[in-house]
């Protein structure tokens, strides 16, 4: 999951950085309405299919809480488990997103990334916000960015892996190995990212992400072994077809950039 916050704050700073770069400031306020509009709808048809079938099966006592958390973006803040466990990463996500682009537009991208450790560490978005920084720095200005610049990049990860007590010392290595992988791909981009499948599977990996639990949840819910079994192909078949009905009939609308974004959205955003 740590790899998962690597590459999504990767992906927002170097937007964050592109946009100075190519207006000359960052818009906030449209940062914030960008990320609301790509990101709430999905969201919120997960949590009213899932709360629905919470109705059905009667779990509405556990369910309707976790929803709650869910939506308001704090579940890492409380123990929760299926259907929604997984929430708690889109809570840690969305805390970062409040946080970075302010900061990233006051302190700058590289001094941002120690500060964003020392302020968000308890929250667990220490090493989110600290591989942000230097990953992006090479994407903003690959020319200018030497190799060694992996050093310090990895350097600082590890600095907040390290403060965050709850990762494991493989998981701390994997963010660091995952950190350097992404400044040689800023420096030299790699054949075959442009694969039109690749891509595609990419723009709806938030929704497939979303739906996974709770449709395996659903399915154990109806007595069915969604765990290494002929049902787990069907729960994976299920969690990517529901993703790309809500990106299709809703979240394209909301949108709006239907072509654009299905040929140039990266993976999650």
């Amino acid at each position: 999951m740590l790899v998962f916050f690597v590459l999504s704050g990767f992906l927002i700073t170097r937007l964050l950085l592109d946009e100075r770069e190519r207006t000359g400031r960052i818009d906030v306020v449209a940062f914030y309405v960008r990320r609301a509009r790509r990101l709430l709808p999905a969201l919120a048809i997960v949590l009213v299919a899932t709360l629905a079938a919470a109705a059905v099966f009667g779990e509405m006592a556990i369910v309707g809480p976790q929803a709650f958390r869910a939506a308001l973006y704090h579940a890492n803040l409380a123990t929760v488990v299926e259907p929604l466990g997984h929430a708690w990463t889109l809570s840690v996500e969305e805390q970062f997103y409040v946080a970075w682009p302010a900061i990233v537009v006051f302190a700058g991208a590289w001094v941002a990334a120690p500060l964003m450790v020392l302020l968000l560490a308890p929250f667990q978005v220490a090493a989110f916000g600290a591989i942000a920084a230097g990953a992006s720095l090479a994407r903003a200005r690959p020319r200018a960015m030497p190799h060694w610049f992996a050093i310090p990049a990895g350097a600082v990860l590890l600095i907040a892996t390290i403060i965050s007590p709850d990762y494991s010392v493989a998981l701390r290595l994997a963010v660091v190995a995952a950190a350097l992988v992404l400044v040689l791909v800023a420096l030299r981009p790699v054949p075959g990212l442009s694969n039109p499948a690749l891509r595609y599977i990419g723009t709806i990996s938030y929704g497939i992400y979303l739906w996974h639990v709770p449709v395996r949840w659903a399915l154990t819910q109806a007595g069915l072994d969604a765990t290494w079994s002929p049902w787990t192909l069907v729960g994976i078949g299920l969690s990517f077809g529901l993703a790309a009905l809500s990106w299709h009939l809703v979240e394209i609308r909301i949108l709006g950039r239907h072509r654009r974004l299905c040929r140039s959205a990266p993976a999650g955003d």
